[in-house]
This record gives C-alpha cells, sequence and structure tokens, in this order.
C-alpha cells in the first residue's frame, strides 16, 4: 500500500480565482482559504507563509513533522510557479486573468498570446505567431467551427 506524505492541489475555480487544497496534513483534506487569499494580496512568499499556518502535520514512521512541513513549502511554490501560470503571468492580475490574453505552453515554453476581440487562440496561433499547423475545419451541424490537426 502506498500512501502520500503530503499533497497539495492547486487549481483555477469557474470564477477564475485560485484554490489550494492539502492532504496528508490533517485528519482529513483542507481547503487552504487563507493561503488563496494571501496568495492574492502578498503574492508566493504570502501564500507559503499563510500555508504553515493552516497544516497540523504529525509525527509518524513515514515522516516527520518537520519534513512535511518543509515538503508543503516546496510543493506549494512548485504549484504556484509552474501548475499555475497565472503566478508568475503578465496576462494575469491579482489571481485574475486580464480579458484578451492567453498564458499557453507551447513546445515547452510558456508564452503569453494576447486574443484579439472575437478571436479565437487557433487564430492567435497560426495568424499572429505563424504556427499554422493547426487547420481550420469545416463547420459542423450546429455551424460552430471545428478545428483539424
Amino acid at each position: 500500500m502506498e500512501l502520500a506524505i503530503v499533497g497539495v492541489a492547486v487549481r483555477q475555480t469557474p470564477d477564475s480565482r485560485m484554490a489550494v487544497a492539502f492532504a496528508s496534513m490533517a485528519p482529513t483534506p483542507v481547503r487552504a482559504r487563507e493561503t488563496e487569499a494571501a496568495f492574492t494580496q502578498g503574492g508566493i512568499e504570502g501564500a507559503l507563509t499563510a500555508a504553515l499556518d493552516q497544516v497540523a502535520p504529525i509525527d509518524d514512521m513515514r515522516a516527520s513533522r518537520g519534513y512535511r512541513l518543509h515538503l508543503v513549502q516546496v510543493l506549494l511554490r512548485w504549484a504556484l510557479t509552474t501548475s499555475w501560470p497565472p503566478a508568475a503571468s503578465p496576462v494575469w492580475s491579482k489571481g485574475r486573468p486580464v480579458p484578451g490574453a492567453a498564458w499557453v505552453s507551447l513546445n515547452g515554453q510558456e508564452i503569453e498570446v494576447a486574443l484579439r476581440g472575437a478571436s479565437t487562440l487557433l487564430d492567435a496561433l497560426r495568424d499572429d505567431l505563424g504556427l499554422t499547423g493547426m487547420k481550420r475545419g469545416a463547420r459542423s451541424a450546429n455551424a460552430e467551427p471545428a478545428s483539424c490537426s
């Protein structure tokens, strides 16, 4: 049987805010609302400080309390800087998306793409970045455009 020593989850909510949860740091998984608020107000360093106040790890045969606290900070920093591009992206402000911009990972590079008016990500990739491998497809039966690759 395998058990996690520490779990950290970061995701974007439907209203474009950040949600953070910790697992294996308390009797049940913890939604870290104070960490979320601290990130919005103080960035990554604020979130890391708040995270330590929200968890109550134990010492056991799998890991010490100190090691678990260290892992929470390492994993949360990693999640906020790599899995949560808005943290470092100029297309995000105070944890919220800036209209008309997108942050994408393209061929291993994180890039900002400006979306003009009603343009789509496909239009930006093809027209602005010259990446024509993705093709516009025929319209489907419900009059929605389809894309083919």
